[in-house]
């Protein structure tokens, strides 16, 4: 009985591990294509919103979508870290903080060390990389 335990309990360490490196994995054309459209939903709200606050009201439900694509937005996500806008770039650091892909560690330190990105952004990116730092793995979902 207690092989059978053990053989069962290596089986389920197996296939929680493949299904980590496959949530890791780079997003499909559809996951990609649905970045995109977030990306310039984001950036038509930034245009009207005056402030971050509103701006980060707003833009709720599109993080929620991002979140439910997983940690292999972060592979999209990452590249348009140079947006234009700087609130659509606090957005970016900020829900890369949240998809647990540890992938994500290098835009945003290159976004702390970047002197002339805005002060906001440059925070968010730190608390970003501390919360995905202190996050393990095996949270990514929660």
């Amino acid at each position: 009985m207690m092989k059978i335990r053990i053989i069962l309990l290596s089986l389920l360490v197996i296939f929680g591990s493949l299904l980590v490196l496959n949530a890791l994995g780079p997003p499909d054309a559809e996951q990609k294509a649905k970045i995109g459209l977030i990306i310039s939903q984001l950036e038509k709200i930034s245009k009207k919103c005056g402030t971050l606050e509103e701006f980060g009201r707003q833009t709720v439900t599109l993080g929620m979508n991002i979140l439910s694509i997983g940690p292999s937005a972060v592979y999209v996500l990452s590249p348009r870290i140079n947006n234009q806008d700087w609130k659509v770039r606090f957005w970016i650091v900020d829900i890369l903080g949240y998809l647990g892909n540890p992938d994500a560690e290098r835009p945003l330190t290159r976004v702390i060390n970047n002197e002339t990105e805005q002060e906001e952004v440059r925070e968010q990116a730190a608390k970003s990389l501390k919360r995905l730092k202190e996050t393990p793995p095996e949270n990514i979902d929660q």
